[in-house]
């Protein structure tokens, strides 16, 4: 009997033993911190994507800080993560945007960030299209990426890949609904293009981030611009608005000794109803 309980011991130790090696060399050879995009909303939730809106901006250069986490204890020295460019991109690299050659992760910080700049160019306009940036997170001597998707939604089991995050590029704008509820042009303001579009916002003084969200204007909450909502109140207010942009393209002609023009060379001004 002794004798058996010897064995079943030493079976026993010897397993123990395995498995320790075992964990012992995840431990030391599998346990490199894995690096991930963070970026959150301003409802916490996950993003993967961001529009580059040039339409919406004054200037010729968009730059955008992507933040990146990674995983396992923090460093007492300064790391860097790879990437790549991923397929699927059609913006040029040192003509629609500018990378640099690794995102560093500062000593003792969880994460860093990955800065962009994006690039107005002609093209963009004149081609109507929207451009697209893929930056995918890859391997390097410090980080893995074997931490590829997180979840999003407890009820849901939503899942969200966190290795690839796109950017897309556009700088023209799409004529909305209101401008014209029949025919071609507005009695409002007339005929469209997207600078007049830009003028009527600036004049109007509709925020910075107009395109993207929306409008308020003197108290009213008029909605978004490519929403039913939007559909609904502005045709409403089209008169006052085109109104005052008028007073704006007067103000410009008196103070310039000039007109304000189109980029066709034409002197821009509102359709009949919104002369003062």
């Amino acid at each position: 009997m002794k004798k058996y309980i010897f064995h079943g011991l030493w079976l026993l130790i010897a397993a123990t033993a395995f498995q320790a090696c075992r964990y012992d060399s995840l431990i030391l050879f599998d346990q490199k911190p894995d690096v991930y995009f963070s970026w959150l909303d301003g409802n916490r939730r996950e993003l993967d994507s961001t529009l580059i809106k040039f339409e919406s901006k004054i200037g010729d250069m968009i730059s955008i800080d992507i933040p990146v986490t990674i995983t396992g204890a923090l460093s007492e020295t300064e790391r860097q993560v790879s990437f790549t460019v991923d397929t699927g991109t059609t913006a040029i690299a040192g003509t629609h945007y500018e990378l640099p050659e690794h995102i560093t992760i500062p000593a003792r910080q969880p994460g860093g960030t990955l800065t962009i700049h994006f690039f107005r160019t002609p093209d963009i306009n004149a081609n109507r299209e929207v451009l697209k940036l893929a930056i995918k997170l890859t391997n390097n001597e410090q980080f893995g990426t074997n931490y590829r998707e997180k979840l999003v939604n407890t009820t849901t089991g939503e899942k969200r890949q966190v290795l690839v995050y796109k950017m897309y590029i556009s700088d023209f704008i799409q004529q909305p609904m209101w401008w014209a509820m029949s025919g071609t042009n507005s009695t409002a303001f007339g005929e469209y293009s997207d600078k007049k579009f830009l003028t009527v916002a600036n004049a109007n003084g509709f925020p910075p981030d107009w395109l993207n969200g929306e409008i308020e204007w003197n108290g009213l909450v008029l909605g978004n611009l490519y929403t039913s909502t939007g559909a609904n109140n502005f045709p409403r207010y089209m008169n006052p608005l085109a109104k005052r942009t008028t007073q704006w393209l007067n103000w410009y002609k008196e103070t310039n000794g000039e007109p304000y023009l189109e980029d066709d060379g034409s002197e821009m001004k509102m359709g009949p109803n919104g002369q003062l």
